[in-house]
């Protein structure tokens, strides 16, 4: 894998799982916010592949079995029953996009990539999805 590409999956990922703003992150690792949304939305957009969501990513919520299986691990893990899912999401800010842009307009008055993920007890992603909020 090519070092840029690694670099931002894990600048990436480290933004996702911060909670923190892309210029205190950009300052933290010594990159323009610029780099940091870049590189969510390239990360965010190659997730949300098709190939990619075909291959990994396994939501069955009309399966019985596939939703019981779930639900045991998380009864397990954290003492919570018939749970077949996190859900978190967040709105990404981007650069506002030259054509539609104003479909990229959220709640908080700016343009952003709404993203919505599911996870299962282990964290393995069992939905995700991306798009203009």
């Amino acid at each position: 894998m090519n070092s840029n590409y690694e670099d931002g999956v894990i600048t990436a990922l480290r933004y996702l799982t911060s909670n923190t703003h892309q210029t205190v992150l950009s300052d933290c690792i010594g990159c323009s916010q610029k780099t940091i949304s870049n590189a969510v939305a390239e990360f965010v957009t190659a997730l949300n592949h098709p190939v990619i969501t075909k291959k990994f990513i396994n939501f069955k919520p009309s399966d019985a079995l596939h939703c019981r299986g779930i639900a045991r691990g998380f009864t397990r893990l954290c003492r919570l029953p018939n749970i077949i899912g996190a859900i978190d999401g967040c709105c990404t800010p981007l650069r506002r996009p030259d054509e539609s842009g104003w479909w990229f307009y959220c709640r908080k008055g700016f343009t952003a990539l709404n993203v919505l993920a599911i996870v299962d007890y282990r964290g393995k992603f069992l939905y995700v999805n991306a798009g203009y909020p």
